[in-house]
């Protein structure tokens, strides 16, 4: 009697212990797929986020050095007018 009452608990035990694997196995599928339900939600509104920014900041701000290129060229032309138009005053009161 004590090797079957060894083997049935050895019986339940293992099936026991099946079962709860078995159930915690089935969780932790279920959390991982909320999570990555989640983490895909996540990552598409930020790059929702992303297109926006791009769209209202860092295109306009590629208009930038264009235009600080022309009045850096427009500034030189007119710097070279005004010395030049020094040069000739000079030249003139000598």
């Amino acid at each position: 009697m004590t090797t079957e009452l060894i083997a049935t608990i050895r019986d339940v035990s293992i099936i026991a212990l099946t079962v709860c694997l078995t159930v915690a196995l089935i969780l932790w599928t279920v959390w991982l797929f909320r999570l990555y339900r989640s983490a895909k939600r996540t990552v598409r509104n930020v790059e929702d986020m992303a297109l926006i920014v791009r769209e209202r900041v860092v295109e306009p701000l590629a208009t930038i050095p264009p235009l600080m290129e022309i009045a850096q060229k427009a500034l030189g032309f007119v710097q070279r007018l005004v010395s030049r138009e020094r040069r000739n005053e000079e030249a003139d009161r000598d």
